[in-house]
């Protein structure tokens, strides 16, 4: 495979053995099929539960023509918005994968997590019955969908503890 950038042949790394192509010269990096997500996964296990599908809203995604080509099919990559991250990516129109320059992916992350930051008690109790009902309709295994479930099932409890202080310790004062 060759570099979307610089033309320069692609190396295989496999951080937290999710399989990618690096570029020596750009350090831009190649993921195929769904490894961008499976490496965010990895990174933060926090992160797991908020998965950006870029192609999910057709109405709302917007594509302009980039000067690169897929690394797999030759084929000219398409920038997308990553979310409202900020963070423009080249994306294969055939679901190939993503090409994401140097310095990117720490920027998705960053994003990822400071998304977890500013979600309210509300928001979360709603990401658990969306990620609950995920478990049954979601497109990864039931086993994916149900971490997913707990994660978020964890940072409602952790929302409870600092955004209501008052509940928290009259739930904790129960008996069990």
């Amino acid at each position: 495979m060759q570099c979307p950038q610089e033309k320069s042949a692609l190396e295989r790394i496999a951080p937290h053995g999710v399989a990618a192509w690096r570029c020596s010269s750009c350090n831009g990096i190649w993921f195929p099929e769904d490894h961008l997500r499976r490496l965010k996964d990895a990174q933060d296990a926090l992160l797991r539960w908020i998965d950006v599908d870029l192609w999910a809203n057709p109405e709302e995604f917007r594509l302009s023509k980039s000067s690169r080509v897929c690394p797999e099919d030759a084929m000219p990559l398409y920038r997308a918005a990553y979310g409202d991250s900020g963070v423009t990516v080249d994306v294969c129109a055939d679901h190939h994968g993503v090409w994401l320059d140097e310095g990117e992916f720490r920027a998705i992350i960053d994003w990822l997590r400071s998304r977890i930051e500013q979600e309210t008690f509300l928001g979360y109790l709603r990401e658990a019955g969306t990620e609950a009902a995920e478990i049954v309709t979601g497109s990864e295994s039931v086993a994916s969908e149900t971490g997913d479930f707990l994660v978020v099932a964890k940072l409602l409890a952790y929302r409870l503890l600092v955004q209501f202080p008052v509940l928290a310790k009259i739930i904790a004062q129960l008996p069990t």
